[in-house]
């Protein structure tokens, strides 16, 4: 079961990556855009060498006994960050609003009526 899920992501980066490279290059500057295509092949690079030692990190320093425990608690931190980022947005989202609410109050008090 683990090695058909591991697989199934690995073909949907594998097809996911060049469409992302691709973006990459059409949302950089022309001066910029070799820079910016290498940094995202070279940082998910690092990304695939460095993501066994996470998850045997994970592993080992709560004993978990299966790599199946490993990826769970690793979905739900990435929920909780998920969570906590959603929080922060909608509260700036919030300020935002509430600014822009009160600027058009405040032209329009300013404002005679005829």
């Amino acid at each position: 079961m683990p090695a058909s899920a591991v697989g199934t992501a690995g073909f949907g980066f594998g097809l996911a990556y060049p469409v992302l490279l691709n973006k990459m290059a059409e949302v950089a500057n022309s001066e910029f855009r070799t820079l910016a295509v290498m940094l995202m092949t070279a940082f998910a690079n690092i990304g695939q060498f460095i993501s066994p030692l996470i998850t045997n990190g994970i592993q080992s320093a709560f004993h978990i006994g299966s790599i199946q425990g490993v990826f769970f608690s690793m979905m739900m931190m990435i929920v909780v960050v998920f969570m906590i980022t959603a929080c922060i947005n909608l509260k700036g989202i919030q300020i935002v609003y509430a600014n822009r609410k009160s600027a058009k109050c405040s032209s329009r008090s300013g404002q005679r009526t005829g």
